[in-house]
């Protein structure tokens, strides 16, 4: 109910403020693709291919976590049972995915499919990052553990370096 909620917004503000005449000086981006009963049974849908996220773009990761969470428990399953070693095995997973999503043409970005096929290899690719929510969670008390033995400066120390290193240099890494 909230995201139809927010989507009706969207509706009304697109509704309200898009003017085609100066869409080539405002560059709303995705507010520039025209607005059907298709499209817009799509956003609602949350199907997440083509321009299906165009009136609130932010609505890509919804698309994911509304996916994922239908295989959550059968995740959740697979860390339990493979414990660490289910982190390389998604890694892995997410690198060929990436891989066959490119294969397949990709899409716009790395946020939207342009056919089913990409949008189970972006599933796909997301999830290995929802198996490395779960290891954290299944195995906090043993990083909280190893966590408290580094000292306080060093913490400070990394995360300031951390934050020295400029975004462009991380750009150009392969996903």
């Amino acid at each position: 109910m909230p995201f139809l909620f927010v989507m009706v917004v969207a509706i009304i503000l697109w509704r309200l403020t898009y003017d085609a005449a100066v869409s080539d000086i405002v560059h709303w981006d995705g507010w520039e693709v025209p607005v059907d009963w298709q499209h817009l049974v799509g956003h609602i849908l949350m199907i997440g291919v083509n321009d299906q996220h165009s009136l609130n773009p932010p609505m890509w990761t919804l698309i994911f976590e509304m996916r994922i969470s239908l295989i959550f428990p059968l995740l959740v399953v697979f860390c339990r049972k493979f414990g660490i070693w289910a982190l390389p095995a998604s890694i892995i997973v997410g690198y060929v995915s990436a891989k066959a999503y490119n294969m397949t043409g990709g899409g716009t970005g790395f946020y939207v499919a342009e056919s089913g096929l990409g949008a189970i290899a972006l599933t796909l690719y997301y999830v290995q990052f929802f198996v490395m929510g779960i290891l954290l969670a299944i195995y906090r008390e043993t990083i909280k553990k190893y966590v408290s033995m580094i000292p306080f400066w060093f913490l400070i120390l990394t995360s300031a370096v951390a934050l020295l290193i400029p975004v462009e240099a991380l750009s150009d890494l392969p996903y």
